[in-house]
């Protein structure tokens, strides 16, 4: 019946555009109101909804009417919020070209601005100018009014006063029906305003997917239009017919239009799918400024929220994981875990399938319903084990010296270079970490396999396993070809769609948007905290600047239209200064009753030390299970080349004023006395540490003490500490967020993402540095991490620093 319907009405629309017959005056369009149209015909009829929508469109139109042939048409075309039309009117008694430029842009919360202005030729007629505005503050309510001939055009020797439009629409139900009303006041030298006004009522309806009904009707003049459009994915084909008062034709229009977004077809197959997501990208937490060298991957709220929309399509019937490597943190791992078995909710089905497995992909792949395996492939199950480096020996060969002072024994960033062994504190608070961390991956997995823990982690003891044992210890449900699950899928009737295919191009949205949805700031703090602006390379990583990130709570607490803030922290930490400008900016947003919001911070795979500094004011802490936080502490020092200047025969020679005017130079150590002075610098600020968690936890500063001392916590030992409020991800802190403001769980909030990224030519200038400077291999990279610290010694600058982080490779 469906193609029975389409093969009808297409029938109809080719006619319309073949038959392109008789005298008509001027160029009939599809109902165009000024309140509802915001498409490429907002050129014409109010330019101001040229701003309301992205994307590119393109229109070809024959008007006609049924007695004989017709030379007019119209050409139509919209990039973004530009417009352009030309109109071709070849049978009226002036013949002309018309061609209109215009422009819309987005003045504010549902409101809209455009201009236009209409040039002619083959005609001595006046150009005109033309304004517009919208407003669309509820989904069910639209206003528009437009301003034509503004500047009283001469047209055959006679001034033209302007005409000036009103429009409303509503919608009673959704986007399925729309009702409008539009009201024209002219003036001529027998009318004043308001005299002739000929009320337009007009309806737009979406009855089937891919069918578009329109309605019109003049009050007066009784002119009845209407029309049918037919969607076929980026094409629509639309025909409109107008008939006067005595049921004669009175002009009509056959029209192609061409879209980037696709609308709902008529042509959509009934054919359920699965959609394959292949993880062999980098997981981000925010996407790099930079745009030449910008690396593959996704953000984890990208992937989160395409994994929600898939739950939410009822044409996709399950998903299909390929694990190839993705790189990402254990407490992101643990976000899409969580969000593929909130997927299952939906009742569709997960299948995962990997040629060979890694740890923290096992984990991820655990929580669906199939686990399949390559048949020549391997699960790399086998534990957490860490490797701890120190360089203190070497460092005494070469003649280098490292002076450190710090806050008790747990604070152990600088420990690989001033000790040559792990210390007990060390020690213990590893094999904590590991502890926490090992259960929580073995308690998750076991409980989605349906096993006991005990049995899970015997089956670790015994790993790693190659294809025939992984299947024998029930890690994998089968060991199969991918294209072996394909074509059973196929064979049962489902299409399988990549997500390239699927996300291909934007939907057509048909939905007006609600200006009372609240505004949500998400904020993301990441990498070593510093003073300054922020920066990211594609051979560096990121690094926070307390400049940028303060600016942008500062910016966020400020906008009257934001409701709440989110803080995304994924940080070990950095300059103890540069820490203390952001935690101010975090502490002003809870106590400034002016600008006072909800800040709520969500921690991400590692937020400790400085990190946890400019968390701790906020009103929810929010952090993963297996987040590494904490190390509240601090150190400072200093690396002394006195030994290998002495070894290479380089001699120094110092002329100062004052005491300890060399004291942070290279050439040589501290003296006691300025040991002591550190010492002193780096003890007060740790009590501020500790007064700062203080103020904003329940917790007693000796409390914080007890818990502080630079000992790193997982997120869940976090919580027992009361260093954390809850479990969970960035789906929390958006849960936690509407609870603090007031609206439905679920409801949907617009986020403003900061740090607002560079313009190009800033992008442009920083990635030219970039270039020219190669990174090192990840390996080399992660070797040499503890001296990269000495670098920041060098300043003297008191750090508050994570010593490592923990990731399940």
């Amino acid at each position: 019946m469906k193609k029975v319907s389409f093969l009808l009405c297409t029938a109809f629309l080719l006619a319309g555009l073949a038959h392109a017959q008789g005298l008509h005056s001027g160029i009939t369009l599809p109902t165009t109101s000024m309140a509802v149209t915001d498409n490429v015909f907002s050129t014409l009829s109010n330019p101001a909804w040229l701003g309301s929508r992205s994307g590119a469109e393109l229109l070809f139109g024959i008007p006609y009417n049924d007695s004989s042939s017709s030379d007019n048409s119209i050409l139509m075309v919209k990039l973004g919020s530009l417009g352009f039309a030309g109109e071709f009117d070849n049978n009226g008694p002036f013949p002309y070209n018309r061609y209109t430029l215009a422009s819309g842009s987005k003045l504010g919360a549902g409101f809209y601005f455009g201009i236009s202005r209409s040039w002619y030729k083959a005609v001595d007629w006046d150009g005109s100018w033309n304004l517009g505005l919208g407003y669309r503050p509820l989904p069910f309510l639209s206003a528009g009014a437009t301003v034509f001939d503004l500047n009283q055009p001469e047209v055959n020797g006679v001034s033209l006063e302007p005409t000036y439009g009103l429009s409303l629409a509503l919608r009673p139900f959704d986007e399925r029906l729309t009702v409008s009303g539009d009201l024209f006041f002219t003036k001529d030298e027998f009318h004043d305003y308001g005299d002739d006004l000929d009320p337009i009522i007009r309806l737009e309806a979406l009855p089937l997917a891919g069918v578009r009904l329109l309605g019109e009707y003049r009050v007066d003049s009784q002119y009845l239009g209407f029309g049918l459009a037919l969607h076929l994915d980026n094409l629509s084909l639309g025909n409109y017919r107008i008939q006067n008062d005595d049921n004669e034709h009175a002009g009509s229009i056959g029209y192609m239009h061409l879209t980037s977004d696709r609308f709902n077809s008529i042509l959509t197959p009934d054919k359920k799918k699965y959609v394959e997501i292949v993880l062999d990208e980098p997981i981000l937490e925010t996407m790099p400024q930079y745009l030449i060298f910008r690396p593959e991957g996704r953000t984890l709220h990208q992937l989160r929220q395409q994994i929600i929309h898939y739950s939410d399509d009822p044409d996709v019937d399950g998903l299909i994981i390929r694990f190839e490597g993705a790189e990402m943190g254990l407490a992101q791992a643990q976000q899409i875990r969580r969000t593929l078995d909130e997927f299952k909710l939906s009742g569709k089905h997960l299948i995962a399938y990997a040629e060979d497995y890694s740890q923290l992909e096992y984990y991820i792949a655990s929580v669906c319903d199939d686990v399949y395996l390559m048949h020549i492939g391997g699960v790399d199950l086998r534990g957490l084990g860490v490797v701890l480096g120190y360089w203190k020996g070497a460092l005494d060969k070469l003649g280098i010296g490292v002076q450190v002072v710090k806050v008790a024994d747990h604070k152990t960033a600088a420990n690989s270079f001033i000790y040559e062994g792990t210390t007990e504190a060390e020690a213990e608070m590893m094999n904590w970490l590991l502890d926490d961390v090992y259960d929580q991956m073995c308690g998750n997995i076991a409980f989605s396999r349906g096993w006991e823990i005990d049995d899970l982690k015997t089956k670790i003891d015994a790993g790693p396993y190659f294809s025939t044992r992984a299947l024998k210890a029930e890690l994998v449900d089968d060991l199969v070809y991918y294209d072996e699950i394909t074509d059973g899928l196929k064979d049962d009737g489902f299409a399988i769609q990549s997500e390239k295919k699927y996300w291909r191009m934007d939907e057509y949205d048909e939905e007006w948007p609600d200006v009372r949805i609240p505004k949500v700031a998400l904020i993301y703090a990441e990498g070593a905290i510093v003073q300054g602006e922020s920066s990211s390379g594609f051979f560096s990583g990121d690094v926070m600047g307390a400049a940028t990130i303060a600016e942008a709570i500062k910016t966020a607490r400020e906008d009257k239209s934001i409701d709440a803030i989110i803080l995304r922290v994924n940080s070990p930490g950095g300059s103890a200064f540069a820490s203390e400008v952001i935690y101010r900016e975090v502490r002003r947003t809870v106590i400034d009753d002016k600008n006072r919001k909800p800040i709520i911070v969500s921690m991400g795979n590692v937020a400790g030390s400085g990190g946890y500094y400019i968390a701790c004011a906020a009103d929810t802490i929010i952090a993963e299970e297996g987040t590494i936080t904490g190390s509240i502490g601090v150190l400072g020092g200093k690396i002394n080349l006195q030994g290998l200047n002495q070894k290479i025969h380089h001699n120094t020679e110092t002329i100062k004023r004052g005491e300890h005017a060399d004291a942070w130079r290279m050439h040589r150590p501290f003296t006691e006395e300025e040991m002591g002075i550190l010492q002193d610098a780096v003890e007060a600020i740790y009590d501020d540490f500790i007064t700062r968690v203080a103020e904003s936890r329940p917790l007693t500063k000796e409390q914080v003490n007890e818990v502080g001392e630079g000992r790193v916590w997982t997120g869940k030992q976090a919580v027992d500490n009361q260093l954390v409020d809850l479990l969970g991800g960035i789906d929390l802190a958006f849960e936690v967020t509407r609870s603090m403001i007031g609206v439905e769980p679920g409801s949907t909030m617009k986020l403003s993402i900061f740090p607002k990224h560079k313009n190009f030519f800033q992008t442009a200038q920083n990635e030219l540095v970039q270039i020219a400077s190669p990174g090192l291999p990840a390996e080399i990279v992660e070797a040499l991490q503890p001296l990269s610290l000495m670098m920041e010694l060098y300043d003297g600058e008191p750090l508050m620093l994570m010593p490592y982080s923990i990731d399940a490779e």
